[in-house]
Order: C-alpha cells, then structure tokens, then sequence
C-alpha cells in the first residue's frame, strides 16, 4: 500500500496531538476518582500506609484514561474530522491505505489494536519512533496512516 498523497504526520505533532487528548480526559478521571471515591493521586498518607491500595488505584485511573481515550480515538477517527480534537488541532489526520476517510471497522481495528501496543508497557507506541514511516504497530496492522490533513 503505498501513501504518497500525503506526507506523513512528524512524531512532535502525534505526540502533541496525544497530549492535548489525553490531558483534560485524566483529569476528568481524576476529578471523578476524587469526588466518588475520596482518592487523590496526591494523598501522601494512603501511599505510605496502603502502597498497594494506592498503586492498584493509580494503575485503575491510566487504565479508565487510556479506555476513555481509545474510545473517543474510535469515534472521532470515523467521523468526517478523521482524527481527534488533538490531531485536528495539530494539522493531521488518520487515513487508511487508499489515503481515504477511515470506515467504522477500520476504525474499530486500529483502536482494538492500540490496547496490546499499551499493554506491553507501551513498546507498540514507540515503534512510532523507531521505523521510518513514523507508524504506530496498530496502524501497520490496520494500514492506517497518520498524515498532515493540509499540503
């Protein structure tokens, strides 16, 4: 499959557009965490006295972040904005092997494939930086490609 219609998305740009995502959805998840359950992730006494009650809460908040985030990458990724708010707002956009709009299946498989890649302490991620397509593990498997959205 080849992807020349469009340059490929640099890895500041995903990682920004990562980070403009995931940031308001944990703290979202920590305010939930907060209010319904009493935790903070800055509650120094819990640590000391119940480290494994903590770590388990800690591991529980990344968990609901990274799940809440798949999603919204699943549906956003579908939609006629091909991307999530973070890569709208960086210039870019998922496209499959045709250089086209994701469908709902493609969409779906390129997001199912994203739980193993964080799974696996995260080395399906860093592929991103090691290859030089610039493409994560789940989009060689899904052959879907990050891109600049205007050139």
């Amino acid at each position: 499959m080849e992807y020349s219609l469009y340059a490929t998305a640099s890895n500041g740009k995903r990682l920004a557009a990562y980070l403009v995502d995931i940031i308001p959805i944990m703290i979202l998840v920590l305010c939930y965490y907060h209010w319904a359950h009493g935790f903070s992730i800055f509650d120094i006494q819990l640590k000391k006295e119940n480290p494994e009650g903590y770590a388990t809460l800690r591991s529980a908040i990344r968990l609901h972040s990274f799940g809440f985030w798949a999603l919204m990458c699943f549906l956003l990724e579908a939609s006629p904005w091909q991307g999530t708010w973070g890569k709208r707002l960086m210039g870019i956009k998922v496209v499959n092997g045709m250089n086209e709009p994701l469908s709902w299946g493609q969409s779906l498989r390129r997001n199912v494939l994203k739980v193993p890649a964080y799974l696996c302490f995260g080395l399906g991620f860093l592929w991103i930086l090691l290859n030089k397509n610039r493409s994560g593990i789940y989009d060689a498997f899904a052959h879907t490609k990050v891109v600049n959205r205007w050139e």
